[in-house]
């Protein structure tokens, strides 16, 4: 072979293998990158979140799933490391479409938590600002931070960690609250921001307290920021101590427990855009079949009108309990309610009973959104139209180990 015809030859080699070094290693730095969006449209894989991209109007439920990334090296502690892969669903299209894959890693002091905050995901444990020991299986000293991620996977913000914050479903309203540092003390700062302005609309100190252990802590907020929803529990039985509305205009609070008699979380559904609270009173004895207690007939169901205080007997039973309320969030004047008894049947009532209850379906409601309600029972995930009376599972995603609902987002 003549000489140039060698070094050409060397030339093309020595391209052909510093082309495929860079494949490899965009390869590789697509593996490692913390957030992977899915494209719905062309199931083209993209490393960055898609900025910018606007979501149909709809109805959206959002799961996760989870599983194992990397084994640790200690049995005794938790130092595997995970991944989190986040998906939507338009409702009525029972299609996944993964949307971010969150890498997390065992320098964390526990697994990645997330909650629907407002339109967007709140995600307790995001990252740390720790440095991680690995051989120790150790963090240094530091911080753990939360993040705000879009449903296209855009990492809109990252903050100190909160557990205290949350947002109207409408995403106008945040509200932040300050625990007071002991447990005796019951009064916390709570502070009210309009998202659009950026502004403190409204700050105030909780001093409630129904007599019980337990600080109060707000839960909800109504889309307009005019009511704020507090309740109280007592840890030591986790039954509901104290349930109130505070009105954030003229700064009263009106306590619902002296209204109604509500004994459990499992007993109660409130609608803070109707505001009206729906309770079931049953009887209670001790569970003969370990902690807590057996609910028990007669059964009343009993509907609090919050804007007048009137309270309505809904439904009587002398033969059946019941728990676990939903309230029809369209505002149609019905609810479902699941017998007490072995098994997870789902019952929808109407408000007048001109027409008998009827039983709609087996599964462990989730939520109910629209027409359609969201069952699980740890097993299993599926989605039941209330119109068409047809289930549908949603298939576990292909290698995790845990899937799960996070919640639901309404785009208008």
């Amino acid at each position: 072979m003549k000489p140039f015809q060698t070094l050409l030859l060397l030339v093309v080699i020595v391209l052909i293998g510093g082309l495929g070094f860079m494949y490899w290693a965009n390869s590789v730095d697509q593996v490692v990158e913390p957030i992977e969006v899915v494209d719905s449209d062309d199931d083209a894989i993209s490393p960055e979140p898609v900025e910018g991209e606007n979501l149909d109007p709809g109805s959206y439920l959002i799961f996760q799933s989870i599983r194992t990334s990397h084994e640790g090296q200690q049995d005794w502690a938790n130092d595997d490391t995970e991944e989190y892969t986040f998906y939507r669903m338009l409702v009525g299209d029972d299609t996944l479409v993964p949307f971010a894959t969150i890498e997390h890693g065992p320098e964390l002091g526990g697994g990645l938590t997330s909650y629907i905050f407002g339109q967007d995901i709140l995600m307790h444990r995001y990252q740390t600002s720790r440095v991680y020991d690995a051989v120790d299986g150790r963090p240094g000293e530091g911080e753990e931070l939360d993040a705000i991620m879009s449903l296209t996977g855009e990492i809109l913000e990252t903050r100190p960690e909160n557990w205290g914050t949350f947002r109207s479903a409408n995403d106008r309203f945040e509200v932040t609250y300050d625990f007071p540092p002991s447990r005796k003390e019951t009064d916390g700062t709570v502070t009210i921001k309009d998202t659009q302005t950026g502004e403190i609309v409204k700050s105030l100190s909780l001093s409630l307290d129904s007599g019980e252990v337990g600080n109060p802590e707000p839960y909800s907020i109504d889309n307009s920021g005019t009511y704020l929803y507090v309740h109280q529990v007592c840890g030591c039985e986790a039954t509901l101590a104290g349930l109130w509305e505070v009105n954030l205009e003229t700064g009263e609070a009106q306590a619902l427990h002296e209204l109604v008699d509500i004994q459990a979380w499992s007993q109660t559904d409130i609608d803070p855009e109707a505001r009206r609270l729906l309770v079931i009173q049953t009887e209670r004895e001790p569970s003969t079949l370990g902690p807590g207690e057996d609910l028990l007939p007669p059964t009343t169901i009993q509907l609090l009108d919050l804007t007048t205080g009137e309270v309505k007997d809904l439904y009587t039973s002398d033969s059946e309990a019941f728990d676990h309320p939903y309230l029809d969030p369209s505002g149609e004047e019905q609810y479902l309610l699941r017998p007490w008894e072995e098994g997870n049947r789902v019952v929808l009532f109407p408000f007048e009973m001109n027409d008998a209850p009827e039983e709609l379906v087996d599964g462990w409601v989730q939520d109910w959104v629209g027409d359609w309600l969201v069952l699980g029972d740890g097993n299993s995930t599926s989605v039941f139209n209330m119109e068409t009376r047809e289930t549908t599972t949603i298939d576990l995603p292909e290698g995790a180990e845990r899937f799960e609902y996070v919640g639901s987002v309404v785009i208008e």
